[in-house]
């Protein structure tokens, strides 16, 4: 009974042999399955690159209009239509509202853009998503300002209707690719 049989010493080394097909198998798996991370890590990248190109170009979009906003303003007050509803407010520095709905804007696209270039020589995408916070919440502040300013003119004018269509859409590009900002740097900082 001590002694193995003929039988088994076969089957230990089919068994060993065996062991050793699984091993090769596990570590084809291992490579396989790297390979795969790899490339799942790649469409990552190339996701984030199209975002940030998409969201750049928007922002560039959001901040030309801003500016040219900003521009006619300057020159010909209350000239554009939804300028022209704030003209019996008093409230002659409407660019500078534009202007900071335009730098908002900016620094929302910058930090999407720099979240996925980044360069340690330039500006942190931290850095920029944190002056899209602040810029984002002055310029909501100064366009809820205009309007409660434009609520107030109304009501002493006897009750004419406030044009909400026109007011209520000023700060929401700004807040809107701030909110594209975080959740593209959100999104991808999971991955």
């Amino acid at each position: 009974m001590g002694k193995p049989s003929a039988i088994s010493a076969p089957r230990k080394r089919a068994s060993a042999h065996q062991e050793g097909f699984q091993d090769a198998a596990r570590l084809k798996d291992e490579t396989e399955q790297e390979e795969e991370i790899r490339r799942l890590a790649e469409g990552v990248i190339k996701l984030a690159t199209r975002t940030s190109m998409v969201g750049s170009a928007l922002a560039c979009t959001l901040t030309a209009i801003h500016l040219y906003l900003a521009l006619v303003q300057y020159l010909r007050p209350f000239s554009i239509r939804h300028h022209a509803v704030f003209a019996d407010t008093g409230l002659v520095s409407l660019y500078v509202g534009e202007v900071a709905s335009a730098l908002a804007v900016a620094a929302s696209g910058l930090s999407v853009f720099r979240f996925v270039h980044p360069r340690p020589d330039r500006l942190s995408w931290k850095y920029a998503l944190n002056t899209a916070i602040l810029l984002t919440a002055l310029q909501t502040l100064y366009w809820l300002s205009a309007a409660s300013s434009l609520y107030v003119s109304a009501i002493t004018r006897g009750g004419r209707g406030v044009p909400w269509g026109l007011v209520w859409w000023k700060p929401v590009p700004a807040m809107l690719m701030f909110a594209f900002a975080t959740i593209s740097i959100d999104g991808v900082s999971k991955q």
